[in-house]
């Protein structure tokens, strides 16, 4: 389904870039279950999106919008900071196709726009704590908190990552299992054993934690396992673990105080877009739009 705008194409590639953005923002707002519901809607708006980004890019041109050479060379010298060196850097680059003289162009291109929308959205007022509260009391339901448990845990870390070093530690950590499982204290064990903080100050407790919060190697051990049992030997980046749950809650709803910044966000999110779509429709007048999914 070919798009293109006074004979430019709109390529899947940008299309793409826009769905991830979209779902990347809409998971922090909404349940994994109405997202995926939400999806065909999702990939029509980043249609939309792709083709209002290259009108907007269009138009910043057009108004020569002035972004100084400096904020565009701080920011190549950021991201070469974060490759961790120029060849890196250059490498990252080689990989990408791209030349520096073409991430140069880039960076200055979207800069334009940055100052193109914050001049449209301008006028966009922050929503009043009124809004925020009949949004909530309306959406009560997609603000839970996540299901919880109260864990604690040993873990033995390899001396290096050698395969001998790791099946010393393995082996080390079954041993500290068949300890417990025979009777010994597990906070005991902790203390004398662990290589993570908790093990000395609190007996390997980790106190509460969410679904979603550990590495997903932890994670799911910890939301497979009964109140009260034992794990096997977890491995995880961190090393090899023995996990025990102790307690569990399921979804709470959420109290507004809890999630009224991330409605704040949404709301405004969404005054904004409808500053931008209403702008971008003007911009369709100008063009020639020949979209082939239509």
């Amino acid at each position: 389904m070919a798009i293109t705008v006074n004979g430019f194409p709109i390529t899947e590639q940008s299309i793409d870039f826009e769905l991830r953005r979209l779902v990347d923002f809409y998971t922090q707002h909404m349940p994994p279950e109405r997202l995926q519901k939400q999806l065909p809607q999702l990939r029509e708006k980043a249609r939309q999106q792709a083709i209002g980004a290259l009108l907007l890019r269009w138009d910043a041109e057009r108004l020569h919008i002035h972004v100084p050479d400096e904020e565009v060379e701080e920011t190549i010298q950021a991201m070469m900071t974060n490759a961790g060196s120029e060849s890196r850097f250059k490498q990252i680059l080689q990989g990408q196709g791209l030349t520096l003289q073409e991430l140069r162009h880039s960076i200055q291109s979207g800069k334009r726009i940055d100052r193109l929308v914050a001049k449209i959205t301008s006028a966009c007022d922050d929503p009043r704590e009124e809004e925020l509260r009949l949004y909530f009391e309306a959406h009560r339901s997609e603000y839970m908190n996540p299901d919880s448990a109260c864990v604690r845990h040993v873990l033995v870390r390899p001396a290096s990552e050698t395969d001998e070093d790791r099946a010393v530690a393995q082996s080390r950590m079954r041993e500290i299992r068949a300890k417990i499982e025979d009777g010994a204290d597990f906070g005991d064990m902790a203390a004398t054993y662990s290589e993570c903080p908790s093990g000395r100050k609190s007996g390997g407790s980790l106190g509460w934690i969410g679904r979603g919060s550990m590495v997903p190697e932890f994670d799911s051990v910890i939301f497979s396992l009964p109140d009260g049992a034992l794990s096997d030997v977890v491995e995880t980046p961190l090393g090899y673990h023995v996990i025990q749950r102790t307690e569990s809650k399921g979804p709470l709803p959420s109290e507004f105080h809890e999630c009224v910044d991330k409605i704040r966000e949404l709301l405004r999110h969404d005054a904004r877009g409808q500053l931008i779509t209403a702008y971008v429709e003007e911009l369709h007048e100008k063009v020639e739009i020949v979209d082939d999914g239509k």
